[in-house]
């Protein structure tokens, strides 16, 4: 593995913005394309999120632990589009929404769906995503995602993660 370069991605609607909170309120139950379309043109769907609860501790922790352990953090999120002019505008909304929300600093990976997050697992890198589809495409490509349900449950996950990590380099150099 190269211990250069490892990352941690964080997914951002489920993780880090609370999509669901936001798209299904005012009585949406289901999740109609077209509505979406039209929010995300027109009405700053992605701009507008919620942070989810305990957002900020998740984003802290993760930056102390990545900090300790050499990794990177990147953000990896699907648009859920496949229209170039909703996925280019939906990129400037959720970008502009980790600047605003003290994430501006972190690189970005835009996908316009879930299963190209998992050309993005390699051997030594992290997911941290609330869709379990995700995370296993990104363990079929060799990555370790972590699924997402809650701040206490991820953060011990992720250090069980690295920790394992850790205990295969040590025992591949001796």
């Amino acid at each position: 593995m190269n211990k250069e370069n490892k990352v941690i991605y964080l997914d951002m609607d489920g993780v880090l913005a609370n999509f669901d909170d936001y798209y299904f309120r005012n009585g949406r139950h289901s999740f109609i394309y077209e509505e979406f379309r039209d929010e995300v043109m027109n009405n700053n769907l992605f701009g507008s999120l919620p942070r989810m609860v305990n957002m900020d501790e998740l984003v802290d922790s993760v930056r102390e632990i990545a900090g300790k352990h050499g990794y990177q953090i990147e953000i990896l999120s699907s648009v859920h589009t496949l229209y170039d002019d909703q996925f280019a505008e939906s990129c400037k909304q959720k970008r502009t929404w980790l600047i605003k929300n003290g994430m501006g600093d972190f690189k970005t990976n835009f996908v316009k769906g879930r299963t190209e997050k998992g050309t993005f697992g390699k051997d030594g890198d992290i997911l941290i995503d609330d869709q379990l589809t995700c995370v296993h495409y990104f363990n079929e490509n060799g990555g370790v995602g972590i699924g997402h349900k809650n701040v206490i449950d991820t953060l011990t996950l992720l250090q069980k993660v690295i920790a394992d990590r850790h205990l295969q380099e040590v025992s591949i150099a001796s």
